[in-house]
């Protein structure tokens, strides 16, 4: 699972990951 820019919030980026 790559990070995105949002990588400083695990749940946003978590949500960012699935889109």
């Amino acid at each position: 699972e790559q990070l995105k820019e949002d990588g400083t919030l695990p749940t946003n980026n978590r949500k960012l990951n699935i889109k």
